[in-house]
């Protein structure tokens, strides 16, 4: 059963986070709060924004919802590749093994109607390996949910060998050559890739792109940044790499 938010909850959430981080910014920094002041600051904030999350989440699937009903391909006024919400179809991509056999996007869902894609950046970016890293411990659980898989734009055999190197336990799939990342703005004019993740539905052998989303630091998607920030000095300057001194 789908949870229902109140909207006018999340009106309220939103005017209350406001004139909170307004409040913040004007009072000095050597305030003389007690520890019951922050935790109870901090913990009507988290139910604002649990709020507002749930919000989110209901608007992006009413969205889906009014845009099939009204038979278009994107919204009005909605950009195909923005990086964002709302279900469009796409083509059936061709991807590729870490053997170098060719595939469709199709292949990737498996026994599922709905697909979950990492939007990798390839074996040059250390922030990527982390996040990747990140789902080698929870992909079966994804994967009994939806078709799971990490998509790179690395040849073939470079994947291949990279994702053996890191121990990656989950599907991995070359776009090297294929239109599928920029088609999804996850590449620029300049064949730049940007890290992130897609999701898709497919019905009657049609293919809909659901979501987009960015990976950067502090995004919910990666649990190392949350748990730096619980340190009294926070990330501090840190940044991930493909191996530690020990």
């Amino acid at each position: 059963m789908a949870v229902m938010y109140d909207i006018a909850a999340f009106n309220s959430g939103v005017s209350a986070m406001k004139k909170t981080s307004a409040a913040l910014k004007k009072t000095p920094a050597n305030r003389n709060r007690r520890p019951e002041d922050y935790q109870k600051e901090y913990e009507t904030l988290i139910e604002q924004m649990d709020n507002l999350r749930g919000r989110l989440v209901q608007i992006n699937r009413e969205w889906a919802n009014a845009n099939l009903e009204h038979k278009s391909n994107v919204l009005p006024g909605v950009p195909r590749h923005d990086g964002t919400h709302g279900w469009h179809e796409v083509e059936d991509f061709p991807l590729y093994t870490t053997g170098g056999k060719k595939i469709r996007l199709s292949d990737l869902f498996g026994k599922h109607d709905e697909l979950i894609v990492i939007q990798n950046m390839g074996r040059s970016c250390p922030y990527c390996t982390l996040w990747a890293d990140g789902f080698n411990g929870v992909w079966e659980h994804l994967e009994n949910r939806a078709g799971f898989a990490l998509v790179s734009p690395d040849r073939p055999l470079d994947l291949k060998k990279f994702a053996s190197g890191r121990g990656w336990k989950f599907k991995t799939y070359s776009s090297h050559s294929s239109e599928f990342k920029k088609y999804l703005g996850f590449q620029d004019s300049k064949g730049s890739p940007k890290p992130g993740v897609s999701t898709f539905y497919r019905e009657k052998g049609r293919i809909y792109n659901i979501a987009n989303d960015t990976f950067g630091p502090g995004d919910l998607y990666c649990n190392v940044w949350p748990l730096l920030d619980l340190l009294k000095k926070g990330a501090n300057g840190w940044s991930p790499k493909y191996k530690y001194k020990k």
